[in-house]
């Protein structure tokens, strides 16, 4: 009987058990080690892992190597680096497919198309602000709702504070109206004036306000209401004090 054969199967079966009782504590060289056991059925895989780690440094390094620098290690062979390497671009694959989508908002399509998918169908009044960096990526979108209220606007301690944290190039306004009417209300313009005023001093833009109702909406770019409201602030035109 092969004792170096039985010793070696009984450390395998021993470190498999071990790691399917407490996996959450495995030393880095024996989740490497475990790994390779179907790829070097006939080779001391510790002494190998220990390598392979001594090499490159840490686990990240191991499964971002290409083939020829992981057959410079030895007794790792042609197949054996194919399957790490393989398993690495598994792993980018699986860490790229989670990272959020950041949405392009460049024309009103984009902006119409994002704003009405976030806002359709809501029986409650909401804010949101979006806000871009300067290739009209949404960076963040801030959501403000009272559900006590009929009605709900921007917080403006809020948006303060996320103005200065994250410094956007431009901001996109957003609201519904439940009430099937898409056309905005006088408090509508001064929100969208006062929130100009604020968004300039932080040096980012308002590029649009649009009301969803329903199948409805209203921009206030396309409508020239944006420009309009910008022009007074550059006149020094105030709204009355009722809603300033």
């Amino acid at each position: 009987m092969d004792q170096g054969k039985n010793f070696h199967e009984g450390h395998r079966e021993r470190l498999i058990n071990r790691f399917l009782q407490s996996s959450d504590g495995t030393p880095d060289h024996e989740l490497l080690e475990i790994l390779l056991f179907p790829m070097i059925p006939r080779k001391d895989t510790n002494l190998i892992a220990h390598k392979l780690l001594h090499t490159f440094g840490d686990l990240d390094k191991v499964f971002k190597a290409d083939a020829k620098e992981l057959m410079a290690v030895e007794g790792v062979g042609k197949r054996t680096a194919c399957e790490l390497v393989v398993i690495g671009k598994i792993i980018n694959r699986i860490n790229e497919s989670k990272k959020p989508v950041k949405a392009k908002m460049r024309s009103f399509f984009d902006i119409k198309d994002i704003v009405v998918k976030d806002l359709a169908g809501l029986s409650e009044e909401r804010f949101l602000l979006y806000l871009l960096d300067d290739k009209f990526n949404q960076m963040l979108r801030i959501d403000f709702e009272d559900h006590h209220r009929d009605s709900v606007t921007a917080k403006l301690p809020e948006v303060t504070t996320a103005l200065a944290l994250h410094r956007p190039k431009g901001v996109i306004l957003a609201h519904n109206h439940p009430s099937g009417n898409a056309k905005p209300s006088r408090k509508d313009d001064v929100t969208t004036h006062k929130l100009i005023v604020m968004c300039s001093m932080f040096g980012a833009e308002i590029l649009d306000h649009v009301i969803v109702s329903g199948t409805k909406t209203f921009s206030y770019y396309q409508q020239g209401r944006l420009d309009d409201l910008k022009r007074q602030i550059q006149n020094n035109v105030l709204f009355d004090k009722e809603y300033v």
